[in-house]
């Protein structure tokens, strides 16, 4: 099991879109991750959830906060995100989305868990 905690949603109504990947190929293509989760906001500054039944290996999480309730990122017009994102990534490169190896972690037998601060230019 994977514990999720997501930080700095700054009271915001919305829903949050989570999507875990096992894969560089599949890496940010949601049509292809290993699993997802969609939470509603609980208007708090944080939010849990949990990825359940996951095998021991390699994954990486990407996170948006859908603030306007459209089902997608919303982005301006040099594809900068316009939403608070977040992914799994030890250190977020600048600039650009991480790579799967930047942003995966390996999950353990037990005690797994996430805290995901999102961002917002």
């Amino acid at each position: 099991m994977l514990r999720v905690d997501v930080c700095n949603l700054k009271n915001n109504k919305g829903v949050l879109y989570a999507a875990l990947y096992r894969n560089q190929q599949s890496f940010l293509n949601e049509k292809e991750c290993y699993a997802s989760k969609i939470v509603e906001s609980n208007h708090a500054d944080t939010l849990s959830f949990f990825f359940e039944e996951l095998p021991i290996g390699k994954y990486a999480l990407a996170i948006f906060f859908d603030k306007n309730g459209n089902g997608r990122m919303d982005t301006n017009f040099l594809g900068i995100p316009k939403e608070p994102f977040g992914f799994s990534a030890r250190k977020m490169p600048l600039f650009k989305a991480p790579r799967f190896d930047e942003a995966s972690f390996v999950l353990k037998p037990d005690n797994n868990k996430l805290v995901i601060k999102l961002i917002s230019f």
